[in-house]
């Protein structure tokens, strides 16, 4: 049987700590960190008119640190898995750098391509920048949920406001012609 062992490039390998004292053992294994994880909960998708995309970031206790959603207009280049990668790459920015993360999602294009090397046949600008987003922390963790237990995210993300409206939002950094 031909098995390959599988490493996600986003998480950090097994590492050795640096002794101390010359006489001591090493100790290997995953460093123990003592900071504590946010949880992100993304989501993205599209009707016949607009393509939506939402997060939700919780801090290290369980509290909200935020939530956000947003609608952008249809082109050619829109897809689902698109505002999927979206939703993660915002959701990424808004943490503080160098954080340790638990990234959720329902999305298995995003999950399993990062984590199971699916093939990148699309999507090379929003690759790139999804994998710049997540260098800029120490650890992400990328967890592949059921829609079910995604359903908060999912509600946000399909009651976002059209941008320009007078309760929408249009202050993304990502172009809207995605």
């Amino acid at each position: 049987q031909n098995t390959k062992r599988l490493h996600n490039p986003c998480l950090p390998r097994m590492q050795t700590r640096k002794r101390t004292n010359p006489k001591q053992k090493p100790q290997t294994g995953t460093i123990k960190m003592s900071k504590s994880w946010y949880t992100i909960h993304t989501d993205g998708g599209m009707n016949n008119q607009t393509a939506y995309w939402a997060f939700i970031i919780k801090n290290p206790d369980h509290s909200i640190l935020e939530k956000k959603a947003g609608r952008i207009p249809i082109t050619e280049k829109t897809t689902i898995n698109r505002m999927e990668m979206i939703a993660a790459i915002m959701a990424l920015r808004r943490v503080p750098k160098n954080s340790l993360i638990n990234l959720n999602s329902d999305s298995q294009y995003l999950i399993f391509t990062l984590t199971q090397n699916w093939k990148r046949r699309a999507n090379h600008d929003l690759w790139n920048l999804l994998e710049d987003a997540i260098r800029s922390h120490q650890a992400v963790s990328l967890n592949w949920i059921p829609r079910e237990q995604n359903s908060e995210c999912d509600l946000l993300a399909r009651n976002a406001k059209i941008p320009g409206t007078t309760n929408g939002t249009n202050n993304h950094s990502i172009s809207p012609d995605v």
